[in-house]
């Protein structure tokens, strides 16, 4: 947006160009005024005005490489990227010439994430001049971005051996070899650069963190404390050794050095902004939010601090607050894309669902390069049950910034929940991208031990326990590895010390009570949660899983009593009310099931397995209309859902009506599920109803020979024998099926068929 003095320098350069052009200069004078014009804009950082007058310039004179090349100067420093390679890429047709324009084109592409072309570019000036480090600079960033850490190794040496004096150049190569997990490599280049620039924040910086990634954290402390006597105006320095000491407990010595960077920097809007990011990062959103709005009143004009407070608002769920001044910031720049994004997360998180899809769906509609907005638009799906959308999704946020961490985190989140392998891929590059979160190490590890790698899992859950000492979380997983490996005492040991650490973590709870179910010691397993419900009464969790204890040794009454109980303290509570219904299904109280699966479902409305749940419980009762309004819901909703189209398209079969579309459906399910017998089996019985005898056989004949002693297999097999002239078969397959006791209508019509052969 246009600043005041911004916009009045506009519209005197708007108002002076009708005059100049009455007062009859001449072309030439005209594009010679636009050009210096721009330049003293240019020079004065006033790079709104100066993209005008280039392209005032430039309408002139199409010709004019200069101005073409000042122009995405210009846009390069408003960081409007593709604008900046549109007009480079203009000013190399014209004149390719220009080494610095192919290096300036090339950092616009790394922007724009076409990593290709960056390398072109770079790779041209290098064919010119080999000995050009920024050349080598740019082109190591650019491989880095692509994830090509070797290639950008190389590139890295390059500039090291071109400028051995400069401290930078050691530095960035100290980070590629951290990244490759080269330390005393990265080490000794760091401390290179410290002997040439000993003032220089980032050796410290990145020492501090080669330290805490090999978990030697008073190392770090030390190297930070260092650095901060050797450059104390670096604020990036004050915010590592807090965040260190966060991560070791020493939270008082840590809040002394965020009031010690505050005194020093009382009116800096950045060192807030960085505050307010290493607490979101420790998930400390409330003392994040406070940072932002420092940042924000001290920076009155710029909306990027405020909407860092939306974003904490979002995290803390403070959707009333997000939502006032999220919108605030559309009316000041109804334009602005991250606020809308953030309107699509509110909406989402309003459980408006819909309204959030349309939101982001439409703000990709207008810049579908926004790796953030498909990021958004994922998640949206995800929530909404549509998980081949959200991969989609997220894999284009990925495609466009491959370093963006949450779309990376919640891709191998989405993956694990399938159950798939490659969790792990996206896993490794969130820890890639932050070594020294714990949270990503535990990603890792999980992903790992689905995998059934143990020893990986181990280790990545080891590391997690050593850079946040306090997490239940890691003494949980660890448990975890010891139960894979039937270690039991060890996970007793763990999910114990998950508990010390969080007394109401209640999958460690969870885990302990199997653990005696396990041992066959269903007495102790009831004692602990009883012993536990004892201190705290109130907690919903510690029921339900009592509950589940109790159906497990089939006390039914008493695991009904729990379930209620952690219904009353927790309406919400989604497993209870599916507990219960299955005692009920168990107990014969159909109806009762039916009733807590609804409930259920009117927590979750769009939970496509229940909705197809209760349709099978109604076509189970024989209620063939109720199930398939069910079953019709849920394609609805999710329309490649196997077993709702297969029972559908039963359900037509059986009624004799829709059979193109049972056929279709059918033909659905079994390309979603095609090993699935009852599948084939439907398939089979809809092309019988429909006179395909020659299809239908094969597919029955297989379910058969998996499951001889199905009775419905062997009836539908026998009356599709008998409808195609094979009576003998038939007559065969239909006395099978009423010795393995086919009852109900099958039976009476296996036994009226028999009747009618000769």
């Amino acid at each position: 947006m246009l600043t005041t003095r911004r916009m009045w320098s506009l519209v005197i350069a708007l108002f002076m160009l009708p005059f100049m052009v009455n007062c009859g200069r001449d072309t030439q004078s005209q594009k010679q005024y636009y050009m210096q014009s721009g330049r003293q804009y240019f020079e004065k950082g006033k790079y709104d005005e100066a993209v005008i007058q280039f392209r005032n310039a430039i309408q002139i004179d199409s010709g004019l490489t200069e101005a073409y090349r000042l122009l995405g100067r210009s846009f390069s420093a408003l960081h409007q990227w593709s604008d900046a390679a549109s007009a480079l890429t203009m000013a190399n047709e014209l004149d390719g010439k220009d080494l610095q324009t192919h290096l300036l084109l090339a950092e616009a592409y790394i922007h724009t994430h076409d990593y290709a072309g960056s390398l072109r570019e770079t790779e041209l000036v290098l064919r010119s001049d080999n000995a050009n480090a920024t050349a080598y600079q740019v082109q190591g960033a650019a491989y880095i971005a692509n994830g090509q850490k070797e290639l950008a190794l190389k590139s890295f040496q390059q500039i090291a051996q071109l400028r051995p004096d400069d401290p930078s150049a050691w530095v960035n190569l100290s980070v590629v070899e951290i990244g490759l997990q080269r330390p005393a490599d990265a080490e000794k280049h760091l401390q290179s650069a410290k002997s040439i620039a000993p003032n220089l924040g980032a050796v410290y910086l990145n020492l501090a963190r080669l330290y805490r990634q090999q978990r030697r954290s008073q190392a770090a402390e030390a190297i930070l404390w260092d650095g901060l006597k050797n450059s104390p105006q670096s604020s990036e320095l004050d915010i590592e050794l807090a965040d260190t000491l966060y991560a070791d407990g020493n939270n008082q010595v840590a809040d002394s050095v965020i009031q010690n960077l505050r005194e020093k920097q009382p009116n800096s809007a950045e060192s807030e902004l960085l505050i307010g990011d290493m607490y979101s990062t420790r998930q400390r959103y409330d003392f994040a939010e406070t940072a932002f709005k420092r940042a924000a009143s001290m920076s009155p004009n710029d909306i990027n601090p405020r909407q860092r407070v939306v974003e904490a608002e979002l995290n803390q769920g403070n959707l009333k607050d997000a939502s006032e001044l999220n919108d605030q910031i559309l009316r000041r720049d109804p334009t602005n894309i991250i606020a809308h994004i953030a309107r699509g997360r509110i909406l989402l998180a309003r459980g408006e669902v819909e309204q959030s899809l349309a939101e982001l769906r439409q703000q990709l509609a207008v810049a579908p390069a926004s790796a953030q907005a498909h990021y958004f638009l994922g998640r949206a799906y995800h929530s909404d049950g549509q998980s081949s959308q959200a991969e989609i999704e997220y894999r284009r946020a990925i495609d466009l910034d491959p370093a963006l961490l949450p779309a990376l985190h919640s891709l191998a989140e989405l993956l694990l929940s399938r159950g798939e392998s490659g969790a792990i891929e996206p896993a490794s590059r969130c820890v890639s991208l932050r070594p020294l979160d714990a949270s990503e190490r535990l990603l890792l590890g999980t992903a790992y031990l689905h995998q059934n790698d143990v020893l990986k899992a181990r280790e990545q859950f080891m590391t997690a326990g050593q850079l946040a000492p306090r997490s239940a979380t890691a003494h949980f997983d660890l448990g975890l590895c010891s139960v894979r490996q039937h270690q039991l005492e060890d996970a007793k040991k763990e999910f114990d010390a998950a508990l010390q650490e969080d007394p109401q973590f209640a999958p460690a709870l969870s885990q302990l009570a199997d653990l005696h179910m396990q041992l066959k010691e269903p007495g102790k397993s009831v004692d602990l949660l009883k012993n536990y419900l004892v201190a705290y009464p109130g907690d919903a969790q510690a029921h339900l899983i009592l509950g589940s204890i109790y159906t497990k040794i089939q006390d039914y009454s008493n695991a009904k009593a729990a379930f209620e109980r952690a219904l009353r303290l927790d309406g919400n509570l989604l497993p209870a009310y599916l507990n219960l219904g299955r005692i009920y299904q168990t107990t014969g109280e159909t109806s009762a099931a039916i009733q807590q699966y609804e409930s259920a479902l009117a927590l979750q409305p769009r939970f496509v397995p229940l909705i197809t749940f209760l349709g099978n419980l109604y076509m189970d009762r024989g209620d063939l209309g109720t199930a398939k309004k069910y079953f019709e819901r849920a394609l609805e909703i999710k329309p490649d859902f196997g077993i709702a189209a297969g029972n559908l398209a039963w359900i037509y079969a059986e009624q004799g009506t829709n059979l193109d579309v049972a056929l279709d459906l059918a033909r659905r399910a079994k390309q979603q599920l095609p090993m699935m017998e009852s599948i084939n089996d439907t398939l089979a019985w809809v092309q019988y109803k429909r006179g395909q005898y020659n299809s239908a056989l094969p597919l029955l004949e297989e379910c058969v020979a998996r499951t001889p002693d199905s009775s419905i297999y062997r009836y539908h097999l026998g009356m599709a024998l008998v409808a195609d002239g094979k009576t003998e078969k038939g007559r065969q397959q239909l006395q099978t099926a009423l010795r393995l006791e086919l009852g109900g209508r099958d039976g009476d019509q296996a036994r009226a068929t028999l009747a009618r052969l000769p």
